[in-house]
């Protein structure tokens, strides 16, 4: 989803706000988890919401992690996945803020 489409989501839905962007470098306000080890998303169910039916909504700094962790996510079962399209740079350019 671009910023627009993303900010509406994780501020009207009752969404799962996930950064998997390696390193570190900030997050958007509201973020409730944060996996730096991507690539292996499935070794973090503990860390994810039990509940499938839960929506995640995930960014990264430039949208290829996430897009790659989005994909993960709905072969694990999570039905409901939003990727934001361009990250956290995209976010900023868009005017928005990065904590």
């Amino acid at each position: 989803l671009p910023p627009s489409e993303f900010e509406k989501v994780i501020q009207n839905e009752d969404v799962f706000l996930l950064n998997v962007h390696t390193p570190y470098q900030g997050e958007i306000d509201g973020t409730n988890e944060i996996i730096e080890d991507w690539e292996n998303i499935e070794k973090y169910m503990d860390k994810l919401p039990a509940n499938t039916s839960v929506p995640i909504a995930v960014y990264c700094r430039s949208g290829r992690m996430s897009k790659v962790v989005a994909e993960k996510l709905k072969e694990m079962g999570y039905q409901k996945v939003y990727d934001l399209e361009g990250g956290m740079n995209a976010w900023e350019e868009s005017g928005r803020k990065i904590i």
